[in-house]
């Protein structure tokens, strides 16, 4: 029992820690394209610590690693958006059957709520049919452990 507290109190920090990176990965693509000729290494250094509240390295410049700003960019909330929808669906199974692993309802949800839609209806639509709301971060809070 310790042991498992202890990894889902790990779990629910890497989640909110991921989610606080993804968040000042969003806000400084944004600035990023709003001014490129600006000292990006100080820019992400204000963005990093406001949303993850630690101090940054400005000696490493973390941003300069980031490929996805190269070779995928514009997708950071895509990601953010998919995290949400994990949460929302994640709560909404483990609500409705209670365990979410191991458990065949899980997959019948996802197959006749997602899957065999495939990408005739957009995410909206199959999130609110499927879950019975709209996206709400509420859950991604939750999922964070918040």
């Amino acid at each position: 029992e310790p042991q498992v507290m202890e990894m889902a109190a790990r779990r629910d920090f890497r989640r909110l820690f991921n989610l606080r990176m993804s968040l000042a990965h969003l806000f400084f693509e944004r600035e990023l394209y709003a001014d490129p000729y600006t000292d990006l290494t100080r820019k992400y250094s204000e963005i990093f610590e406001k949303y993850l509240m630690i101090p940054c390295n400005l000696d490493i410049r973390p941003w300069a690693a980031r490929t996805e700003y190269i070779d995928r960019p514009v997708t950071v909330q895509n990601d953010l958006l998919a995290e949400c929808i994990t949460a929302q669906t994640y709560s909404y199974l483990r609500k409705k059957y209670g365990s979410v692993l191991d458990n065949q309802h899980t997959r019948e949800f996802l197959v006749q709520n997602f899957y065999r839609f495939g990408r005739s209806e957009d995410w909206q639509t199959l999130l609110a049919r499927g879950t019975g709301e709209k996206l709400n971060p509420r859950y991604i809070l939750e999922y964070c452990g918040i």
